[in-house]
Order: structure tokens, then C-alpha cells, then sequence
């Protein structure tokens, strides 16, 4: 009998070929696909419309060529990140130039770093037609009076790109006021704009005469992206006239965003401040009077740093004009719930993304009434709002289980961890992207650490005790226990679950429970600050990553892809387990922040753990963005009796070489009054024992020894020290980020040979 053919892959049309290898996006899944058969290199080549280069400028031999259909080139992380691209070599900017017109001759859409003018008029010139445009430079602009950098200068350079339609200066450093005079030079491009993105251009924001002129140069924009100066102790700040100028000057915007120049980038604020003492001059008739000219408006962010009170009747204007209105964030508006129809937000049933900060009026009826009337919603953020509790938040989720799946609930005072995770019980098994604020209820964690010092028999069963008086408390409270892991901890070793008295814990509680700075001691005479047990992480008896020994009932969250935790510097993160985060087979990315003041803190002992290990239990976390830049503390020159910055840097990076970890953007610790931040010894040694860590970023400096010692991760394929914070060190007169120690420490990297 004649055989049939199998039929394989490569037997399809060339058209459906070209399709499918179109669909895909990530880039190391392209690689791999180009790797099978040469006929699928030439396919994957000509089908790619997108590449990031991250290879040293100096390299120009090594520039690719067979990208020939590229049309987003992102040039904005060459290395060595923060110099120019057409000055780090001595072949000069022309050649540089040349050589990447000629590999990608079909570009419309660049990213690149840019120092001055010269390397901005060297854009305009490689590619005259581009269409999108996103420039990066963190550095301070020149400011000397004769340097040829006069107010607009180095923008106005841009507008010689007559087919431009999308600008993004977000991440470029430069003056308020060098953008209006530019628009207004180079008026037939800046009228062909469709997108501008001017946040975080500058620590001020646009004030009312400069959104004008910006307007009225833009007038067919349908993007808009403004940081603004809301405060009106500030001259022409931004009021009633500036939004009519923008809806007057540009009806045909889809998505516009202003933001005060406060709130960006805002440290999370004090549970019990109060609210904003002054009001904007955003008044309910200038927000009805701007909603009514925007009728084609989808996106609308308005977080302001003062109060805008009375403001339901003007937001009840914007859900009768504004009907494509898809996605709303608020902050510091009040009086939402109290306009002629009581319904307020929850009015816009065609919202799919809502976020609400600061509202001194939001309540659980206010939560129930969006519940009913945000049928569509899938993003739901609530920020600062202090009327919320753990009903309101339940009944919500209940009414929108069926869509939402993006939860971001933080630095509300009803609703510290464990009644957060309470309440998203209705959506635990749809939740896809949870963040959660690490402030644990002080009491049952102290429970736990006593039970966790009662000794167990080693037969112990991995089940539940039915006469244990505690387990019962705590279970009353939704705590899910662990009994095994429990058992192995020894009897001698208090587990004290939190370092220091956060802002919801009075020092006479965290005296009696055994959970301040210090408060416990072991029978070896440290202090009690062990997140756990000690093994945790390392594959012993009890370890994280154990996941045979698990509770039996122990709540799954199947779907949660992402978790981002704020944490104070006096908590530690290892009750997430017992909070009920014990089980998420599928979370690949964690963020966390840790923001606080640790010059008042004692200094850990050496077997103190911040918690870091506790992550291992996740089987497919590969991904973490760490940010420790708020975490401050004294970087050279610490008073007597008190602890640097490396130390505590130690303590928070401890237990991170036990994790298989692939993917770290970490930053680091800072010293606000020397503008200092980089690694620390300590840190690098951590680093370099990460043994599956494949890419870095360090937003941050380096000493050029402690390079060298992150080089001993022999997984690390990528490296790379970013200045991104404002200012970034202009000159560095010590052995700290200097190019060409970047230059041979990334030499040596490329020199290494990796196994795939």
C-alpha cells in the first residue's frame, strides 16, 4: 500500500508563510525561527519591521545588513548608554550615519539618544522622512550663553522633517520653554503633528501662555500628552483658560493627558495626611465648557496635585459629549458622586479603564454604583482613597467578575494586604495583573510568628491540627497556614515578621506582639527580623520552592501573570504566603518598590532576611523590575551609630542568587543630598551569583572593579548601566561610569562564549 505523505509546514503557500512568521512578535522567538532552514532566515529577515540595536557604537562592522524592510529602528539603548551616537567614534557622525542609512534604508520610525543640537540636526538629516520621532537624553541642556543653545534652538531642528506626525519628548531633557518658540518656527510640521507627548519633559510643568501657543501651532493633533503646573501660586498657571485653548485650538483629539507637574512621579503619601490644602482653578464650568468641544475624546487623564472640587456636574458633561470615551483617570477631583444624577463615574458604561485617586467622596455605595454601571471595565485602579473598605471592594469585584482583570488598589487606610486580597476573592480566578500594597495586619502576623516558634513533632503530617487554638484564630481571619514549613522552623528562633514600625503600627503594639526593630531576640542574642525560615530558596527542608508540601486547601490564583508590591523599608515581603499568594503557577513578572527613610532604623543583623528567597515558590517567575531608588540612607558619610547605604543595599538583595531569575531592571539605592546611585560592593557580589540571569539593567553607576565582579554571571548575555533619573551626572571625575570602562567591561562580555 502506497505511503501518504505527512504533510509539513514548509509545504504551505509562501503568502500564508509570510503571514504567519508577520503575526509574530517577540523577538527571540524570531530567532529561533531563523535558525531552522535557510529559507526561513530569508523570510524571517523580510518580514521583521522591527529592531533595537544595543551593540556597542564603536562596532560598526557588526552593524546587521539583511534587516532591509525595518521601519522602527530604536537606537535609544547603543551602548555606552548616555553618549551620542554619532560622537562616541572617531570615524566621526557622517560615517556613523552613512553605514545605518544603508542597513536600513526603509526607516519612518526612530529612537535615539541625543546629547545637543549637532546630534539632533544629524537626525534631520539621515532621515528626512521619517514619520515618528521619540528622542531620549536625561542630562541637563547646555546653559551657557554663548554655546549656541538658545531657547527653542534644539527642537527646531526636528521640525525640519516635513513628513513628521508623532513627536515623543517624554524622556528628553530640556526647558519648558524651549518647546513653544520651535512649534511656532516650524509651523507647517508642527501643524501635520498628530501625536506630541510632552510629559516629563522637565521638573516644571507648561503653564497657561505655553499650552496656548503649543495648541495653536498643533491644531490637528489627535494624541496630546502635557505636563502641566496646576498650582495656582504659580503665575499663569493652568486654569479654566487653558483648557478651553486646548479644546478650542485642537477638537480633534482622542486621547489627552494632564498631568501636574507634582504628581508625576509622586512618592506615595501618608496614610493619615490630609488632602491638598489648595484648589486648582479647574472649575465645573471650564470642565463642561472643554468636554463639549471634544466629542471624538476616548482617553482622558486629568491628575491634578490640588483639589477640584464640585466637580460631578462637569464630569456628567463629559459622559454626554464624549461618548467613545473608553479610559478615565482622575485625581484630586471631589464632589464626583454629588451632580444632578447621583451615579457620578459610574455613568460611563463604555469605560473599559478607570483609575481613582485622592476622592474624598468615593465610598462603598460609590464602588456598588460603578459595579452596576462599568459593565465593561477590566483596568480598575484606586489610589489614596481613604472611604473604601473591604465590603465596598468585594461587592465591585462581584459585579465585575466577568471582565476585569487588571486590579491596582494601594494606599487606601481601610485596606491594608490581607482585606485586599479578601476582597478580590470573586476575580481570583480570572486576575491577571494585581498590585498590592505590603501592609500586613499586625496582630495575626504576630500570631503566626508564635505559632511558628511552637514545636512540632517530625512526624507531623502534612495536614491541619484540629486542637491548635491559634490556627483557629487565624483561619477565622483568612489566614491559609503551611503546618509542614511551620514544623521545620526551629523552636529557638522567633520569627519576627516585620523590622520596624510602619505608619499603621503604633510602637505599643509593636512592643506587645514582639514585632519592632529589635523587639525580639534569639537565644543566640541577634535580633528577631527572620522572614521566615532560613533555608528558604535553597532546596532544604522547608524550602519555597517546595510546592509538594503545599496546604491543601491553599487559594490558587490561576491566571495572575503579574504582581506589583509597595513595600515600606520597616516591613518585609515573606507574609505573602500566609496572606494568601502562596500558589500562582503562572506569574512570570513581579514589580517591587520599596520606598522609605532608613537613616532612623537599626542595623540588620547578618541573618536577617528581608524575604527576597520567599519568591522561589513561583515555578515561572523569570522577570523582576526591582526599585530601590527611594530607599535613602547615608552614602558615604554615615554619622557614628548609624548604617549606610551598602549595608542596607546587602539586606534587601539577600536571597536574590536563589532565585531563577532571567530578567532584573534594578535601581538602586540613593543618597538625595550627594545625587548619588550606584551598586555597592555588597550588591555585586549578590549579582554575580545569580546563576540564570541573562539580562541586567542598572539604573544606576558602577565602579569598574564592581563590573568586573557582575561579569562572573556566566548566563549574562546583556549589561547595561543607565543614568535615567534627573539630573543625571553630567561628568564623572571618579573611576564611575567613565566610557571606556564601560567599553572593556562590555568587551569582556562578548568575549565569553554561551552554551545557546
Amino acid at each position: 500500500m502506497r505511503r501518504v505523505r505527512e504533510t509539513q509546514i514548509s509545504d504551505l503557500p509562501g503568502a500564508v508563510l509570510t503571514s504567519i512568521f508577520t503575526l509574530v512578535s517577540d523577538p527571540r522567538t524570531r530567532n529561533n525561527m531563523a535558525l531552522a532552514c535557510r529559507d526561513w532566515y530569508i523570510l524571517e529577515r523580510q518580514t521583521r519591521t522591527s529592531l533595537t540595536l544595543r551593540g556597542n557604537v564603536c562596532n560598526l562592522m557588526s552593524l546587521p545588513h539583511s534587516f532591509r524592510n525595518i521601519t522602527q529602528l530604536d537606537l535609544s539603548c547603543c551602548s555606552p548608554w548616555g553618549y551620542s551616537v554619532f560622537q562616541s567614534t572617531s570615524t566621526g557622525g557622517e560615517m556613523v550615519g552613512q553605514l545605518l542609512r544603508q542597513a536600513f534604508p526603509k526607516v519612518k520610525d526612530v529612537a535615539i539618544y541625543v546629547r545637543d543640537a549637532v546630534d539632533i540636526q544629524m537626525v534631520a538629516w539621515l532621515w528626512p522622512e521619517v514619520e515618528s520621532l521619540r528622542l531620549v537624553r536625561w542630562q541637563q541642556r547646555a546653559m551657557e550663553p554663548g554655546s549656541g543653545m538658545e531657547i527653542g534652538t534644539e527642537v527646531e531642528c526636528l521640525l525640519k522633517c516635513q513628513k513628521l506626525r508623532k513627536l515623543d519628548l517624554s524622556q528628553f531633557y530640556c526647558w519648558t520653554e524651549d518647546i513653544p518658540p520651535a512649534l511656532e518656527t516650524g509651523t507647517a510640521t508642527a501643524a501635520n503633528l498628530l501625536y506630541l507627548d510632552l510629559l516629563k519633559i522637565s521638573p516644571e510643568g507648561f503653564k497657561t501662555t505655553e499650552i496656548t501657543a503649543i495648541t495653536l501651532a498643533c491644531k490637528n493633533l489627535e494624541q496630546l500628552f502635557l505636563l502641566c503646573q496646576f498650582d495656582p501660586r504659580y503665575l499663569d498657571s493652568v486654569g479654566d483658560r487653558a483648557l478651553a485653548a486646548i479644546a478650542t485650538n485642537c477638537p480633534g483629539l482622542r486621547v489627552l493627558h494632564l498631568v501636574d507637574s507634582s504628581e508625576w512621579g509622586a512618592l506615595r503619601s501618608d496614610l493619615n495626611d490630609d488632602y491638598a490644602e489648595e484648589d486648582a482653578n479647574v472649575t465645573r464650568q471650564g470642565l463642561g465648557t472643554m468636554f463639549k468641544s471634544l466629542p471624538h475624546l476616548e482617553d482622558l487623564a486629568f491628575l491634578l496635585g490640588q483639589n477640584a472640587r464640585d466637580s460631578g456636574p462637569g464630569l456628567e458633561q463629559l459622559f454626554t459629549h464624549c461618548v467613545k470615551l473608553t479610559s478615565l483617570q482622575l485625581s484630586q477631583f471631589h464632589g464626583l458622586w454629588f451632580g444632578p444624577q447621583e451615579d457620578g463615574v459610574a455613568a460611563g458604561s463604555r469605560l473599559t479603564e478607570l483609575s481613582i485617586k485622592n476622592s474624598v467622596d468615593l465610598s462603598d455605595s460609590s464602588l456598588a454604583a460603578i459595579g452596576r454601571g462599568c459593565k465593561k471595565l477590566k483596568k480598575l485602579s484606586l489610589r489614596g482613597c481613604r472611604g473604601i473598605t473591604e465590603e465596598g471592594v468585594r461587592e465591585c469585584m462581584s459585579a465585575l467578575s466577568k471582565t476585569l482583570i487588571d486590579v491596582e488598589i494601594f494606599c487606601c487606610r481601610l485596606l491594608p494586604g490581607l482585606e485586599t486580597l479578601r476582597a478580590l476573592e470573586p476575580i481570583r480566578n480570572s486576575i491577571q495583573r494585581l498590585h498590592l500594597d505590603c501592609v500586613w495586619d499586625v496582630e495575626v502576623v504576630a500570631l503566626q510568628a508564635r505559632l511558628s516558634s511552637t514545636p512540632v513533632q517530625s512526624y507531623m503530617p502534612r495536614r491541619y491540627t484540629d486542637d491548635d487554638r491559634l490556627r483557629c484564630e487565624m483561619e477565622k481571619r483568612g489566614f491559609i497556614l503551611d503546618f509542614w514549613d511551620v514544623g521545620r522552623k526551629s523552636s529557638n528562633k522567633p520569627a519576627a515578621l516585620q523590622i520596624g514600625t510602619s505608619s499603621d503600627t503604633s510602637p505599643a503594639v509593636a512592643e506587645r506582639t514582639g514585632l519592632g526593630w529589635g523587639a525580639s531576640t534569639s537565644s543566640n542574642g541577634h535580633s528577631g527580623l527572620h522572614a521566615g525560615n532560613s533555608n528558604a530558596g535553597r532546596g532544604q527542608p522547608g524550602s519555597w520552592q517546595r510546592h509538594d508540601d503545599e496546604a491543601p486547601d491553599e487559594k490558587v490564583w490561576p491566571s495572575l501573570e503579574f504582581l506589583s508590591l509597595w513595600v515600606g523599608v520597616g516591613v518585609i515581603i515573606s507574609p505573602l504566603q500566609s496572606m494568601g499568594l502562596g500558589r500562582c503557577p503562572v506569574l512570570t513578572e513581579m514589580s517591587i518598590k520599596v520606598e522609605g527613610d532608613c537613616k532612623s532604623l537599626k542595623k540588620p543583623a547578618p541573618a536577617d532576611q528581608w524575604g527576597l528567597a520567599a519568591l522561589g515558590r513561583y515555578p515561572n517567575f523569570k522577570k523582576l523590575n526591582f526599585d530601590l531608588s527611594e530607599v535613602v540612607s547615608f552614602s558615604m558619610s554615615a554619622p557614628e551609630g548609624k548604617v549606610d547605604l551598602q549595608v542596607w543595599e546587602r539586606y534587601f538583595l539577600g536571597g536574590m542568587d536563589h532565585l531563577a531569575l532571567r530578567d532584573l531592571d534594578y535601581r538602586p539605592p540613593s543618597d538625595k543630598d550627594l545625587n548619588n546611585r550606584g551598586i555597592s560592593l555588597p550588591a555585586a557580589g549578590v549579582l554575580s551569583q545569580c546563576r540564570h540571569l541573562r539580562r541586567l539593567i542598572v539604573h544606576g553607576s558602577a565602579h569598574e572593579h564592581f563590573l568586573s565582579m557582575i561579569g562572573g554571571c556566566r548566563s549574562l548575555r546583556d549589561c547595561q548601566l543607565r543614568w535615567d533619573y534627573y539630573p543625571a551626572p553630567e561628568y564623572e571625575t571618579s573611576t564611575e561610569v567613565r566610557i571606556e570602562s564601560t567599553r572593556r567591561f562590555e568587551a569582556a562580555l562578548d568575549e565569553r562564549r554561551i552554551a545557546d
